[in-house]
């Protein structure tokens, strides 16, 4: 999970969290068939000053998106040296199920509450094959 956590952090192709929130993850052109199993790797990177504010919204999206359909793990961690930046690492069944909670209720409600935190390029999304 280490060496997939740090290939996602120096990898710079990336897809924002919003732009999946808008438009479906990959605007509709999912990079596996949608039935098969993927890894999403978040990275985020806050303003100072806002991280406190980003732990609790991130945090209390964690139960209801393990309870969601699909998921088969969600966590975050926040950077011990660098207090603003964040990752998330979450496994699905498929996109499809990625999709559908991008579409989520807490996950619209989470993105407008954390909107304005994010530094410019930030959010990133990675997803990989699940080994």
């Amino acid at each position: 999970m280490r060496s997939l956590l740090l290939l996602a952090m120096f990898t710079t192709a990336s897809l924002c969290f919003a732009e999946a929130f808008d438009h479906g993850v990959n605007a509709g052109r999912p990079i596996l068939a949608s039935s098969n199993p993927i890894i999403t790797v978040a990275i985020v990177r806050v303003k100072p000053g806002t991280e406190e504010a980003f732990k609790e919204a991130a945090t209390r999206i964690l139960e209801p998106t393990r309870e969601e359909a699909g998921n088969n793990g969600y966590d975050f961690f926040q950077s011990i040296s660098s207090p603003n930046d964040f990752t998330t690492y979450e496994q699905w069944r498929s996109q499809e199920d990625l999709d559908k909670h991008m579409q989520s209720a807490h996950m619209k409600e989470f993105f407008q509450e954390v909107q304005n935190y994010f530094l410019p390029g930030y959010p990133q999304l990675k997803t990989f094959p699940a080994q």
